[in-house]
């Protein structure tokens, strides 16, 4: 059985605080058994998914749809330290965290999961052909994605494939949190420059307006309703299991074609997204490792759920 290697860091420093700040609520722990029938999926979409803009997807009698941008966001660690009101008035128990207190709010905890070869891209792939597959089975039409990657407006945009994120959170009161990340497209199609870093302001907007004409051109070219934008955001839970904080689909509709300027009229028209996040309470670390296989069977297990709630939610805006 394949296995990863899995750290989880926890440096020796404890401290007590009137301070900590304790999640209120945490993500739903997900269980396929509250998805089993159609009725139980309706029940839990309504609750689970949420929709702006219904009326523009319904009065643009959504059906035909071109998936223009699909990428995941996947953490690979995070770096837990100490809020600004810890860090000025806790006592370092050690002589290197007195050292460490000098340079900065203390660390508390990191923790990091990486895949390698191949598994990044081959997710991302199984995830866009379950959400293709639900659209598809709730009635909608959807454009292959090797038509779109291979459509020459859409290759003349010479977008990326992956990029590096993350950030930094924390306040006062609040313990930091440095996370970084890796975006990845599935395969063919890429990331929108907003989500690569903009290392030249004026090439940035010069390739949005071309992104915005090639949408328009596309949507116009191949009949479409709308053309759509995926993001999922997979988080890492306490068990090392996967995490869904974001999966979120963005419809722009109503191309225009003008000869000037094609552009697509009801621009983020829709957004339907999760509500909360989905983890599995399921313990996936087998010794220092991760069971990958299991892993991935969670992933995909979770990611499948969300699709179909989104699908059939999608599709109750057309009856």
């Amino acid at each position: 059985m394949k296995k990863l290697f899995f750290t989880i860091a926890i440096l020796s420093t404890f401290f007590f605080s009137s301070t900590a700040v304790f999640a209120f609520g945490g993500p739903y722990k997900f269980n396929a058994s509250d998805f089993d029938t159609p009725e139980k999926l309706a029940k839990e979409a309504d609750s689970r998914i949420d929709i702006s803009g219904k009326g523009k997807f319904k009065d643009n009698k959504v059906k035909n749809i071109g998936i223009f941008e699909f990428y995941v966001e996947f953490l690979q660690s995070r770096e837990v330290t100490q809020s600004v009101y810890e860090s000025r008035n806790s006592t370092p128990v050690s002589f290197s965290a007195q050292m460490e207190k000098l340079s900065g709010p203390l660390k508390l905890s990191t923790s990091t999961i990486k895949f390698t070869g191949d598994y990044y891209k081959d997710s991302i792939i199984s995830i866009y052909e379950i959400l293709a597959s639900e659209l598809t089975k709730a009635g909608f039409k959807l454009v292959p994605r090797e038509e779109m990657a291979n459509d020459p407006a859409y290759k003349k945009m010479e977008l990326a494939s992956e990029a590096q994120g993350g950030g930094y959170t924390g306040g006062v009161f609040k313990s930091g949190e440095i996370t970084k990340t890796l975006k990845m497209s599935v395969d063919g199609l890429g990331l929108f420059p907003e989500h690569t870093g903009v290392k030249n302001v004026f090439s940035a907007i010069g390739k949005a307006n071309l992104i915005k004409n090639t949408e328009a051109l596309v949507a116009i070219d191949k009949k479409l309703d709308a053309v759509a934008k995926v993001y999922i955001f997979i988080d890492k839970a306490k068990s090392g299991a996967p995490q869904i904080n974001e999966f979120q689909i963005v419809f722009d509709m109503a191309p225009v074609n003008d000869p000037g300027y094609p552009y697509m009229k009801a621009e983020q028209g829709t957004t339907i997204k999760l509500e909360k996040p989905i983890s599995s309470g399921e313990d996936i670390k087998s010794g220092g490792s991760v069971d990958v296989e299991k892993y991935n069977k969670i992933l995909l297990d979770m990611t499948g759920t969300v699709s179909r709630m989104i699908a059939v939610s999608l599709s109750d805006l057309l009856k």
